[in-house]
């Protein structure tokens, strides 16, 4: 049996998902080191993501979720991760499917992808539909490690309510 093109995309974007699992497994067990962060853009509403309503509402084609100083009981599965961010000082949540990602960075080791996503139902990349894109970021965490903790944040942990936006073109490799 031959392979057409769009099966070889689909093993190609199969074999990159494998790489951010792996990345995000990795930081699960490790955490991060001091001055790196993970950008992960995927779908709002694709098939298996678990979001709050209200960030749906703000955000309702893709997000941007960073992976920085604060998060909690980040936990990788086969078919996706779930990860607790604060968003507005409290404390949320998500579970993101792997088939939901769009885009992948690690900015300090200069590494991106972005997904096609055909497959899934995303929108193609020139398209000239472009999601809305929001970011979470932290200050340090208080105890000054990086990476996952034990605890969620409480009120004066968690961001500052005006959270940075960055575009992810900025970490693609042109």
């Amino acid at each position: 049996m031959a392979l057409d093109h769009d099966q070889y995309e689909t093993l190609v974007e199969d074999a990159l998902r494998s790489v951010v699992k792996t990345a995000l497994e990795a930081t699960a067990e490790e955490g991060l080191p001091a001055g790196r962060s993970l950008y992960v853009t995927f779908r709002t509403m694709a098939d298996g993501v678990e979001l709050p309503d209200y960030l749906i509402a703000k955000y309702p084609e893709e997000i941007t979720v960073v992976l920085e100083h604060q998060f909690w009981d980040l936990q990788v599965e086969s078919d996706g991760f779930a990860v607790t961010l604060a968003f507005n000082k409290k404390p949320e949540r998500l579970v993101v499917p792997f088939s939901a990602l769009l885009r992948f960075a690690d900015p300090a080791v200069r590494f991106g992808v972005q997904f096609e996503g055909r497959r899934h139902g995303a929108t193609a990349p020139g398209s000239g539909q472009e999601g809305d894109v929001a970011t979470f970021e932290t200050s340090s965490a208080r105890s000054g490690h990086s990476g996952a903790t034990d605890e969620p944040p409480v009120d004066g942990d968690a961001a500052d309510d005006d959270a940075k936006v960055v575009a992810i073109d900025a970490f693609r490799k042109k």
